[in-house]
């Protein structure tokens, strides 16, 4: 059998991300540190990266939730469970288990909606290759590998085509997806109505959408793609009022999911749709830039600025609120890279510079900067200004 034939089928086996139940830790009351809740599945959870068991308690290193919690400069409270659906998220919000820790929390992430697809695909695999189910339920052992090889291997190229054709007619008539297609949005709606009651009333919200794990594989990818916009056609009504992180974008324009194909030796063949290492990075920038933008002062405007006979730097500042104070910097042209030269106070606009040469030109600019909970934030610099010291 041809092991091009073998590889796409392999990988539907391993796009149904069955992945089970993680206690949720709870976050320290008192403390002055961001409080950061990570909602979600095993993606969120950091299923397969270095660290990650069954029913962990601590989120792996290298997991997306882990290093927008570096970020933060605190440790994410985890409530994110393998295997979750959005149903099953609705019921984990009523159980006031994360009742107290949304309650105070800053920051939220939700990463739910992709196993409402995947164990209906699961289900679907199972009816079309008559394979058990249970095999999948910790993902998919060396063994279980050299097994699913054998069963399609039983198969002539016509046979494999045959239920490769019978497999998408199993799933457009999957009464599990199309009831949870049916009832996606207002079961997304219901569990941030819920999420709306129990945050606290600042708490920001950002929703990552889903990505396809074999974008640019034929047949299996455009098997999936319909269910993934229809989802995400919700998930971006919702997260109007929140904030998307777009990770369906990002991962179709790069691979970053444990799926590697080499179609000259199968056995080196990885079908995991779970992100990478690198993966996670990506989704953990896409979260941290969306706090920076949300938490960024205003530019400012600097209104004047000059150096007198003995390098006295004169800077005046128009007032931006709800700031921490100014940093002013200079540059030796107007497009260099700014270097700063001191950090004020909130009203101070003055102060003695001796580096300063004479008869030299220099471009003064100024940005605001916003301490939260031990996190600084940057405004953009404003315009430069030029001075020359006479």
């Amino acid at each position: 059998m041809p092991k091009k034939i073998i590889s796409i089928l392999l990988s539907l086996c391993f796009v149904i991300g069955l992945f089970w139940g993680m206690p949720v830790q709870k976050a320290s009351a008192g403390s002055q540190a961001n409080i950061y809740v990570a909602v979600g599945d095993s993606i969120a959870a950091g299923y397969g990266l270095p660290g990650y068991v069954n029913q962990q308690t601590n989120l792996p290193a290298d997991s997306y939730p882990a290093l927008v919690g570096n970020f933060l400069k605190t440790k994410p409270v985890n409530a994110a469970v393998s295997g979750i659906t959005l149903q099953e998220g609705i019921d984990m919000l009523k159980s006031g288990s994360l009742d107290v820790s949304l309650k105070k929390a800053d920051v939220i992430t939700v990463s739910l909606g992709s196993n409402d697809l995947l164990q209906p695909f699961m289900q679907s695999l199972a009816t079309t290759f008559q394979l058990d189910p249970a095999i999948f339920a910790d993902g998919v052992s060396d063994e279980e590998y050299a097994m699913l090889l054998e069963v399609y291997e039983s198969y002539d190229m016509l046979g494999i085509l045959t239920k490769l054709s019978e497999l998408s007619e199993v799933l457009a008539s999957n009464a599990l997806l199309k009831e949870n297609m049916e009832n996606f949005d207002s079961r997304y709606e219901q569990l941030f109505s819920l999420l709306e009651e129990k945050k606290a009333p600042d708490s920001q919200i950002y929703i990552t959408n889903i990505y396809n794990p074999y974008s640019g594989v034929a047949g299996l990818s455009d098997m999936i793609e319909p269910y993934i916009q229809t989802v995400n056609q919700v998930i971006a009504k919702i997260s109007k009022k929140y904030g998307l992180i777009d990770v369906y974008s990002a991962f179709a324009k790069k691979n970053e999911t444990n799926v590697h194909f080499d179609l000259q030796d199968t056995s080196k063949a990885n079908f995991d749709p779970h992100p990478s290492k690198s993966g996670h990075a990506t989704i953990a920038g896409l979260v941290i830039n969306a706090i920076k933008q949300a938490n960024t002062p205003v530019k400012p405007v600097l209104k004047k600025a000059s150096i007198s006979k003995k390098g006295k730097l004169s800077v005046n500042i128009k007032k931006v609120k709800n700031v921490s104070g100014y940093e002013i910097s200079y540059s030796t042209s107007r497009e260099g890279k700014p270097v700063k030269l001191k950090r004020t106070k909130k009203n101070s606009t003055s102060f003695i510079v001796k580096r300063f040469k004479k008869k030299k030109t220099y471009y003064i600019s100024v940005r605001c900067y916003s301490i939260k909970k031990g996190v600084t934030y940057y405004s953009k610099y404003s315009n430069a200004m030029k001075v020359k010291m006479k």
